[in-house]
């Protein structure tokens, strides 16, 4: 919308200096009325626009490519100096030359792109307006650097791999390996190595976006981890419990010894105490215990640019000491390659010459500024660059005392007016000539039409209000040019904000029509909706009259009042299945009706979404759904079967190609447009399982009115009901159920040739 403004606003600022230079009345400096002595002389200067020396044509480029394209303008007049300008921030146009040397394009400008070249020669402008077709270029994702790895069996080995994608894109993990599985999502790594799994293994670890791929051949070493009798004493192990690895535990010296020990203090006690002997083992002190670090590395890494290599190195006895540690980087000799992106080995320039593939020579057609060119692929030794001249504004040089007459721009405001004539007219007929078409093609055609009538319009109110104010003041100031450059501020800024204020008066005006078309809409439903209401009544009261039949059946099972009539037990005995299963449906429907949570916690994030709440000010659809949204919230415990409706419809607005358009220019409303995909389907469902519903009960109690018909037609079975009271009053309860189902029929009825 802010893009469509700034385009609008740079138009019709040009149209306002054009109109401005172009139409001031040729009197003015033609016939000029002298009054007094002329002071000075008056010089005219015919002066000429630019033209294009080639017409631009529409464009598709891949979004990764190199977009060149050399505009040239000539212009008729001597002297004259050619500006180029465009109103694209996609690539820079040079001034100049005229030419656009674009590498690539990034994701903002992928799609049709509306383009106006102009060329001036500092007094007159001249346009044309391509359509540069930008295709998406999917890019490849980028995993992170892995390197060599290192697991202990029996110990828990975690590795988180990271990817990264410039799209976006939703990445899968892979690895070519039965040890262990990556979760597709994260990329996480989580097991514990068995003893059977011990050994070196290549193992290729890869994440996909769906189209391309990026991997990593690492070296990945499962070693076993400390166990008695391997030599080692782990941090685990103990004298006490493997004296094999740990070596045995002192021996705790006799009482006797330690007294004359502590006693002498002579020679034999120092010694002791010097570690002759081991000093004796006291009731509180722990075994004997010492622990010998085991390094396991893996592999060495290739060697990178900087002659360096790398491996990771783990103590599985987990001493938590490093004093053994090997070294994990180590110095060596990087052997250059045809692409590592740098001049190295016998390469003549980056990874071209010698031993790879021949350099490409610097010429004059490589699309690059090299060899003693003053511009790309021009100059030195190449064809000369097209030197192009400044512009100059003419200078005119009017008389001291000259009395000019004013004039009203006629010639101006006939040419717009006839410009919005044939516009409207053409409007109207092209909506007349659709109005002939079948229905159903009208409203396709009408809706395709509904924006650029929009534009239409917009423009027709912009034109003639634009129109008004320059007319206005060309003729107050047509007798003094010099006002008239003076005061161009005031038409300009009013000029400026007139697009801007026309954009926010349709807006208002477009939602006040949307709410105008929904309200025909919805009334057209009123009648659909009233039925289905009594058909809803009817079902409630049925439950009840169901109910209750059901247990006057059982009860005169219970007192064995049909045991003496088979025929008519039977009879009744099938009415009383058609009504168990008419309850066990009625109870399905009920529980079908209740919105899950999952749905109901979607609805009240959209509600709170900042980008929805923004959008909804600017877009009609978009409020209409939220409003919905917002009375589902709050009426969660009634039925919510209308408004469900209204909302799928107003989805379906919103997914057509203008609200497309719309959607695709931010990611956070491709978001929420997913949001209202979810739902739509959730509801959708929901209303295809309800239908299913009352087709079944519909069809139960169809078989419960055929049942009945089957009855009054049995002179025998009429004749025992009129017999017994209870079989009559039972009869008559099942003829009102009857009618109330057939009443039901009739509303179906109706709905259907609505």
């Amino acid at each position: 919308m802010k893009n469509q403004i700034n385009k609008n606003l740079i138009i019709y600022f040009l149209l306002f200096v054009l109109i401005l230079l172009l139409l001031v009345p040729k009197e003015m400096f033609e016939k000029p009325t002298i009054i007094g002595a002329v002071l000075a002389q008056v010089r005219i200067i015919v002066r000429n626009a630019p033209t294009f020396d080639f017409n631009l044509t529409n464009q598709t480029i891949n979004q990764s490519s190199t977009f060149v394209l050399d505009v040239n303008c000539s212009d008729a007049d001597s002297g004259d100096v050619i500006t180029y300008y465009d109103n694209f921030t996609g690539f820079e146009i040079n001034s100049s030359t005229g030419l656009i040397n674009q590498t690539s394009f990034n994701q903002t400008f992928v799609n049709d792109n509306t383009i106006n070249i102009s060329c001036s020669d500092g007094l007159f402008n001249t346009s044309q307006v391509f359509v540069l077709t930008i295709l998406n270029v999917n890019n490849a994702p980028v995993l992170s650097s892995i390197g060599p790895q290192i697991a202990t069996e029996s110990t828990l080995f975690t590795l988180d791999v990271d990817a990264t994608d410039e799209d976006g894109d939703n990445l899968t993990f892979s690895a070519s390996t039965t040890l262990f599985t990556i979760n597709q999502n994260t990329g996480l790594i989580n097991f514990t190595p068995t003893l059977s799994q011990v050994g070196n293994y290549t193992i290729n670890i890869s994440v996909f976006d769906s189209q391309l791929y990026d991997y990593e051949v690492i070296s990945f070493r499962i070693v076993r981890g400390p166990f008695c009798g391997d030599g080692s004493c782990g941090s685990t192990e103990s004298c006490t419990s493997c004296s094999s690895d740990c070596g045995s535990c002192p021996s705790a010296p006799a009482a006797g010894e330690s007294g004359a020990g502590e006693a002498g203090g002579g020679a034999e006690g120092g010694a002791a105490g010097a570690g002759g002997v081991a000093p004796a083992l006291g009731p509180a002190r722990a075994p004997y215990h010492r622990c010998d670090e085991k390094w396991e590395c893996s592999d060495w890494s290739v060697c990178s640019l900087d002659d360096t290599k790398t491996r990771k190195c783990n103590d599985v006895n987990k001493c938590n000491t490093k004093q053994k540690k090997p070294a994990e980087i180590a110095q060596c000799e990087y052997q250059p390659t045809c692409n590592d992106g740098i001049k190295n080995g016998n390469e003549e320039g980056i990874d071209c010459g010698g031993s790879c593939n021949p350099c490409i020579v610097p010429n004059c057609f490589d699309g690059i500024k090299n060899q003693d060119e003053e511009d790309i692929d021009c100059g030195g030794h190449c064809k000369p660059c097209e030197i192009k001249k400044f512009a100059k504004i003419p200078f005119i040089e009017l008389p001291t005392f000259i009395k000019i007459p004013k004039h009203f721009p006629w010639i101006l405001v006939l040419f717009i007016s006839s410009v919005i004539a044939l516009t409207v007219t053409g409007d109207q007929v092209y909506v007349r000539r659709i109005r002939k078409k079948e229905f159903e093609d009208y409203r396709k055609s009408i809706t395709k039409y509904r924006l650029l009538r929009k534009k239409i319009y917009k423009f027709v109110i912009n034109a003639s209000i634009i129109t008004l104010i320059s007319s206005l003041y060309i003729y107050v100031f047509s007798d003094n040019i010099n006002n008239m450059k003076k005061f161009a501020f005031i038409p300009i800024v009013i000029i400026l904000l007139v697009p801007i204020a026309v954009s926010a008066f349709m807006t208002h005006y477009s939602y006040h029509e949307y709410k105008k078309r929904m309200k025909e809409k919805r009334m057209k439903q009123t009648h659909k909706r009233e039925i289905l209401q009594l058909i809803d009544v009817e079902n409630k009261l049925l439950v009840d009259v169901e109910q209750k039949l059901k247990d006057r059946i059982y009860s005169l099972a219970l007192q064995h009042k049909v045991d003496n009539y088979p025929a008519l037990y039977n009879e009744i005995n099938q009415i009383y299945g058609i009504l168990s299963n008419l309850e066990k449906s009625r109870k399905n429907r009920i529980d079908s009706t209740k919105m899950s949570s999952d749905i109901f916690k979607k609805i009240s994030d959209l509600i709170e979404n900042q980008t929805l709440l923004k959008a909804s000010k600017e877009y009609p659809e978009f409020m209409s759904i939220l409003r919905i949204l917002e009375y589902m919230q709050d009426n969660l415990n009634i039925n919510t079967y209308d408004s469900e409706q209204e909302l799928l419809d107003e989805i379906r607005e919103a997914s057509k190609p203008h609200m497309v358009t719309v959607i695709k220019s931010s990611l956070s409303l491709v978001k929420i447009y997913d949001e209202f995909v979810d739902i739509y389907e959730y509801f959708i469902n929901k209303h295809a399982n309800l239908e299913k519903i009352d087709r079944s009960i519909s069809s139960i109690e169809r078989s419960f009115t055929e049942k009945i018909k089957g009855i009054a037609k049995k002179a025998s079975l009429l004749e025992i009901i009129q017999k017994e009271p209870y079989f009559a009053s039972l009869y008559n309860s099942l003829i009102e159920l009857f009618n109330h189902y057939t009443k039901k029929m009739e509303l179906s009825a109706k709905i259907k040739d609505l």
